[in-house]
């Protein structure tokens, strides 16, 4: 039987061999693991730190580096080793991360001793800015709180909770991002760093405007809305050049069939056992959904492959697709009718829905009174160009933080 042995050609010590063993598994079950450099605390200290960050769901262990090397040569991002320089301790995180690097902040803001080195997020290295960063965001229990407090108000709390959407956003998809075996639509595709480029700005960045049913539908202030939108990024140093996409409006109908038919394949059980417990427009979306036959289903899959190729060519020419979210405001809930006003509302969202790519929709604008809407659309795994996109409207406009005048 072959057994390894070190540089040196020795077997390693089996109480080593644990210790690696050890700070692999600690490193597989924490979602984030924070790294730090502890010269001059005292034994004191030291256990008052421990103490918060058991607080905080978070074990703070100190193992020679040489052994953390080794455990982490294969799987470790790039840059993480150089972490290990050093008397270092790692802050293993539980569920919420930024309650641990809340704490080692607080605490290294007490103690000159304590030096945050940087740490690893969902298969992500973070800088120690980042960590700082990490621990801007609301907490677990806060962000249940603040939603929960937003579901019980009416829905202006919600928007006001959101006015700094991108940078809250982006920080809490860093949090949530990474595999999840047990998610059966989850990709293992390694995150990628959505905090540091925000700032980078969109210079020399190709957007495409797009033209044919984006342009002719909506009404003529959403159209305008949309056109001063372009020219914002214009202004920032964005190439912008109109871009009609040939098979967009025909995905749309595909895009409602195959919804719907898997909404009703999920729900039949309590369909057929309780259909009164639906309300009438769900109920007739979940029959439109039924009569969905297995051929129309495949033939929509064979058409969402055709559309996902064009827009690859598309996205070889530009960085980012722009377009209005709706070709209407946002719709009063007295007037609006269940399946038609969705009808209505998805026209311009369906196609990117069907493409399954990652999309963001920002206000810019009012008509009517009511809040329009513009869209950003990116190709896959580049939910940081399109976060950082976005965050350059907001700095240069303030939509994000108007309300709607209050309705008749």
């Amino acid at each position: 039987m072959a057994t390894a042995t070190t540089a040196a050609g020795r077997a390693p010590r089996a109480d080593k061999v644990a210790v690696v063993d050890e700070v692999r598994q600690r490193f597989a079950e924490a979602d984030a693991v924070l790294f730090t450099e502890y010269r001059g605390l005292d034994v004191a200290e030291m256990a008052d730190l421990r103490g918060r960050l058991i607080d905080a769901d978070c074990r703070y262990k100190i193992y020679k580096n040489t052994l953390v090397r080794r455990a982490l040569s294969v799987d470790a991002p790039a840059g993480t080793l150089d972490l290990l320089l050093g008397p270092t301790a790692l802050a293993f995180c539980g569920k919420d991360p930024s309650a641990a690097a809340q704490a080692l902040r607080t605490f290294a803001a007490e103690h000159d001793a304590l030096v945050i080195k940087g740490g690893v997020l969902a298969g992500t290295l973070l800088s120690d800015a980042q960590v700082r960063e990490l621990a801007d965001l609301p907490s677990r229990d806060e962000l249940m709180a603040q939603m929960l407090g937003a579901f019980a108000a009416p829905l202006t709390a919600l928007g006001s909770m959101m006015n700094n959407l991108i940078g809250e956003v982006s920080g809490l998809l860093q949090a949530l991002a990474g595999y999840d075996p047990e998610e059966l639509t989850c990709v293992n595709q390694p995150a990628s760093d959505y905090l540091s480029g925000l700032r980078q700005g969109v210079q020399g960045l190709r957007i495409g405007l797009l033209g044919g049913h984006f342009q002719t539908e909506p009404q003529p202030e959403v159209r305008d809305a949309i056109a001063r939108a372009a020219q914002v990024y214009a202004n920032l140093g964005a190439q912008i050049e109109e871009l009609e996409l040939a098979e967009a409006e025909s995905t749309i109908e595909r895009t409602s069939e195959m919804l719907l038919a898997e909404a009703a394949a999920y729900h039949q059980p309590r369909l057929a056992e309780r259909a009164e417990d639906f309300g009438p427009d769900v109920l007739t979306r979940l029959r439109i959904g039924a009569g969905v036959s297995g051929s129309q289903y495949a033939r929509n899959r064979q058409e969402q492959r055709r559309w996902q190729r064009e827009l690859d060519r598309a996205f070889r020419r530009f960085d980012i697709l722009l377009a209005p979210t709706c070709g209407m405001p946002a719709p009063g809930i007295e007037s609006s009718e269940g399946v038609e006003t969705t009808r209505l509302l998805t026209r311009f969202t369906y196609p990117f829905s069907l493409a399954e790519v990652p999309v963001l929709s920002l206000p810019c604008g009012f008509c009517d009174g009511l809040p329009v809407g513009l869209q950003l659309v990116a190709p896959h795994w580049q939910e940081a160009r399109l976060l950082r996109t976005a965050w350059a409207y907001q700095q240069e406009t303030d939509w994000h933080l108007q309300r709607p005048p209050a309705q008749p």
